[in-house]
């Protein structure tokens, strides 16, 4: 059983998922606590307004050697999803390790350094994109519906 501490003052995050397990782990991960609260004082009450027409693409290290970002922000355009930011970074190995998290606890050890080698190739492209798409409602969140397009 989860415990940890309540987050009661920010139940308006409750809006971005419709899955119980993500809100029962995110409650008392420290990177979204100490995020939400962040987002929360750059947007005030449009939180969650804001959030749910931006979505994140990571064009990893192979991508970028074999040059898939443009047609990557070629293909974002044509499913309505404007670029607003973006960032070059490197990947270490604790980075690899914190953004998949979840999915590396069943990875062999092998696999593990086969991806460190490819994240440390190159560097990788962060690209901060808002849906300008069809979905004028919002019934969708950015997130889900560039997801349901890979």
């Amino acid at each position: 059983m989860l415990s940890g501490p309540s987050l009661s003052r920010h139940d308006g995050w409750r809006a971005l998922t419709a899955v119980p397990d993500k809100f029962r782990h995110f409650s008392v991960e420290s990177y979204f606590r100490e995020s939400w609260d962040a987002v929360q004082a750059t947007f005030g009450a449009e939180t969650v307004d804001a959030l749910q027409r931006v979505a994140v693409l990571t064009v990893k290290p192979d991508g970028v050697i074999t040059r898939a970002a443009p047609e990557c922000l070629n293909f974002l355009a044509e499913n309505g999803f404007r670029p607003i930011g973006c960032r070059i970074f490197h990947y270490d190995r604790t980075t690899s390790r914190e953004i998949w998290r979840f999915q590396w606890n069943i990875a062999t050890l092998d696999r593990l350094r086969v991806a460190d080698a490819i994240h440390a190739c190159a560097p990788a492209l962060m690209v901060l994109v808002e849906d300008t798409g069809h979905d004028s409602n919002r019934t969708l969140p950015a997130t889900v519906r560039l997801a349901g397009l890979k």
